[in-house]
């Protein structure tokens, strides 16, 4: 509960942001559990990061495992949270833009299926972000792939093992939505910039990259 606790304690976090986060994991009167569903919420971080790794690593086993890739994605340095979110904001609409672009001329990209996860960095002096996740190619050669995608972002694929079990995609899965080593450097200052920027727009949405995965 390290990050939930620096955030709460910061006197800039604001006092909606601070009352979710110190009722998160309460029950009410009515007997229902209070979830404030925040990415700077340590306990909600993990219950996604278990629930979202069950579901990609269920759906793996029914797909072809020579087809299956890690996609690691870079964002750019940003000066504060607001650039940062803004900037995968535009990852997202670009890569998104694409699929549908190269779909309506080759019917085969419609094959292709991701769910994954930006996690945010602070160096100290300057904000950035990585996307882990799991990438079907379907009916689209890698080279293919990449040679279209390539010049939009700063993409990487990495095969799974050959002989595919399902524990190699949940541990990816959860690495990629419970991973939060990036904001150890973050003083509570940061942390409080970065709560609020992300109340702001959504919670865990902006930081989600879906495509043809239901979970």
């Amino acid at each position: 509960m390290r990050t939930t606790n620096k955030i709460i304690n910061a006197e800039e976090t604001s006092e909606s942001i601070r009352s979710k986060l110190k009722l998160c994991g309460t029950r009410t009167y009515a007997g229902y559990w209070n979830w404030c569903r925040s990415p700077c919420c340590d306990r909600c971080r993990r219950h996604r990061a278990r629930v979202m790794a069950d579901a990609v690593s269920e759906w793996a086993l029914g797909q072809n495992s020579f087809t299956l890739r890690k996609l690691r994605i870079l964002v750019p340095h940003c000066s504060g949270p607001d650039s940062l979110l803004e900037a995968i904001n535009q990852i997202r609409i670009t890569l998104r833009r694409a699929f549908d672009r190269r779909q309506c001329e080759h019917e085969r990209w419609g094959s292709i299926c991701c769910l994954g996860c930006f996690s945010p960095s602070f160096d100290g002096a300057s904000w950035s972000a990585t996307f882990h996740g799991v990438l079907d190619l379907g009916r689209v050669h890698e080279v293919t792939f990449l040679d279209a995608i390539e010049p939009l972002a700063e993409i990487r694929l990495q095969s799974f093992p050959a002989a595919l079990i399902r524990n190699d995609v949940y541990t990816h899965m959860h690495f990629a939505f419970a991973r939060t080593s990036g904001l150890s450097m973050c003083d509570r200052i940061h942390l409080s910039a970065y709560a609020a920027s992300l109340a702001a727009r959504g919670g865990f949405k902006p930081l989600l990259f879906r495509r043809g995965i239901q979970s």
